[in-house]
């Protein structure tokens, strides 16, 4: 038609895109996002995670009746064959306060309810429960009551090397078998009310010797002869050794 066209700039070829990216824009907005994200995710993870912070959440998720708190002792582990450093004598401060009101409060549970054999577990290896069951045998013993000091880990024995003892043939299950006497696994500290009864021969199937009747008379006899039986007993959370060991059991102090 009768329509008029003015051009008000020539087209041109362009050397350069027109929408050339903005790195510096582009790491700032990914790094905002990035971290609202994470936080988000933080903030989910603290609020519907469930674990044990405090006594009071004890009580709630497991319902179990907490004895005290104890403190992290930093200690050189000592895997060779050689007697360990770590030893009861480190104890001090407030891992010593706290070993004695945990001691104080379990002694009160077992003159209540006539216990003579308590098992001490964990969930995981290295939390503790060992020292837990050194500690609190030599406490007991310093108190005057005759106690025994079992090493339950038939798979990994390592509480003779607390106690300052090289490896040699000490073998519960030769005991247990009756190809050994029982003296050959006993030990007496430098207290003479702790008894130990110590292991540090692997075994391989360490279940058929937990529930058998050798086992159940060893630990009978025991109890029969002291006041008290602490029974170290392997990680619960990828072995049944603690369920089986519960037969013989009066009580589960758990770390």
């Amino acid at each position: 038609g009768d329509m008029k066209t003015e051009i008000i700039e020539g087209p041109v070829v362009p050397k350069t895109p027109y929408n050339t990216p903005n790195k510096t824009k582009t790491i700032t907005i990914g790094a905002f996002i990035g971290l609202v994200l994470c936080l988000g995710m933080i903030a989910l993870y603290a609020i519907f995670k469930r674990t044990v912070l405090k006594p009071t959440d004890l009580e709630k998720y497991l319902t179990m009746q907490c004895f005290g708190v104890v403190p992290l002792l930093q200690t050189k582990r000592n895997l060779s064959d050689t007697p360990s450093s770590v030893s009861i004598t480190h104890e001090q401060g407030a891992f010593r306060e706290s070993i004695r009101g945990i001691a104080r409060k379990l002694e009160n549970t077992i003159e209540n309810h006539k216990t003579k054999v308590i098992l001490v577990t964990s969930t995981a290896a290295g939390e503790g429960k060992s020292m837990l069951s050194q500690s609190l045998a030599k406490r007991f013993a310093y108190w005057g009551k005759k106690v025994v000091l079992l090493d339950g880990d038939l798979r990994n024995p390592t509480l003779y090397r607390r106690f300052g003892l090289k490896r040699n043939r000490m073998s519960l299950k030769s005991v247990l078998s009756g190809t050994a006497p029982l003296d050959t696994v006993l030990f007496k500290d430098q207290d003479d009310n702790l008894t130990l009864v110590l292991n540090s021969t692997t075994v391989k199937t360490p279940t058929v010797l937990i529930d058998s009747e050798a086992m159940k008379n060893l630990i009978s006899s025991l109890a029969d002869q002291s006041d008290l039986v602490i029974i170290d007993t392997p990680p619960c959370s990828r072995l049944s050794h603690v369920s089986l060991y519960q037969q013989y059991a009066d009580g589960i102090l758990y770390v």
